[in-house]
């Protein structure tokens, strides 16, 4: 039986062009870090981690779907507080599952291709109106905060959730663009063009795999004729950016091999990946300059 096909019976109902993440995405990536930030909560009860100095140019981190724990994304959240000048909030929105990772999202033991049908079934349910509360929760402390412009930066799920953010923007501070590694707006479904359609801002968006392959990520992404980046043409001509990295693996930002003990399939060993982590973020940070985020 081949991948597809395993993973069709696998995942039951849910349409594999719907799935949150291709059958080769990496599972959990215990994070090694030592955060430098801080964990707090908005007047509304929204946990949420920060870092960085209040007043300076905001950044909201979206995480997948193991949460706001999950591999480097503290790590990441960390890094480019220090290095841009930054404030970076990540907020704690996903209903922890199975008792998730530090109280949100999937747990550490959840196997994405095994249980598939269940993820898509919490980002359905669940994870859907009361999450976006969170982050909209996080975006308003933002703005109690001093921040008046941010750029997101949304990682698998963390891209949907964002989409939906921009789409409906909290008044009184302006999501000035976003980006996100390994994208799953297309979890969506039949939603996902109409929501294209609502953006207000620019984003990047860094698909993984070669295109149309088996494990990669939709070509829904990719300029010309990829129909999500057309929407967001349409809106923003010339504003937007995607760049595609056939080498990596869905997942790889947050829960790529970076160092010893890791492997991430055909993605080569951690150097390799740790370079197109580096890489992809410093393409961030250039483009949130590009579309006037410092400003």
């Amino acid at each position: 039986m081949c991948i597809r096909d395993s993973i069709n019976a696998e995942y039951g109902r849910i349409p594999l062009s719907m799935a949150c993440c291709p059958p080769n995405a990496p599972g959990f990536l215990q994070s090694t870090h030592e955060p430098e930030g801080v964990k707090a909560t908005t007047p509304t009860g929204t946990e949420y981690y920060k870092v960085g100095d209040s007043g300076l140019p905001g950044l909201l981190v979206l995480p997948d779907v193991w949460g706001w724990d999950s591999g480097n994304t503290r790590a990441i959240a960390d890094n480019l507080a220090k290095a841009h000048g930054l404030t970076a909030y990540i907020p704690k929105s996903l209903e922890a599952f199975e008792g998730g990772t530090d109280g949100d999202g999937l747990p550490p033991d959840f196997q994405l291709m095994e249980r598939m049908g269940e993820l898509m079934e919490l980002i359905q349910g669940p994870w859907g109106a009361a999450g976006d509360a969170h982050i909209r929760a996080v975006v308003e402390q933002m703005k109690a905060d001093g921040i008046t412009r941010y750029a997101v930066i949304g990682f698998c799920l963390g891209g949907l959730t964002g989409f939906k953010l921009s789409a409906n923007q909290v008044e009184g501070i302006t999501m000035v663009c976003g980006a996100s590694p390994h994208p799953s707006v297309h979890a969506a479904g039949e939603g996902t063009l109409p929501l294209a359609r609502g953006q207000s801002c620019p984003w990047a968006l860094f698909p993984c795999g070669e295109p149309g392959a088996e494990g990669s990520d939709s070509v829904t992404y990719d300029p010309p004729d990829g129909d999500l980046f057309k929407e967001l043409e349409a809106l923003h001509p010339g504003q937007n950016l995607c760049k595609r990295l056939p080498s990596m693996f869905h997942g790889f930002v947050t829960r790529g091999a970076i160092g010893p003990g890791f492997f991430l399939g055909e993605a080569g060993e951690p150097d390799v990946v740790r370079g197109a982590i580096e890489e992809t973020l410093n393409d961030i940070i250039q483009f949130y300059k590009e579309r006037g985020l410092f400003n």
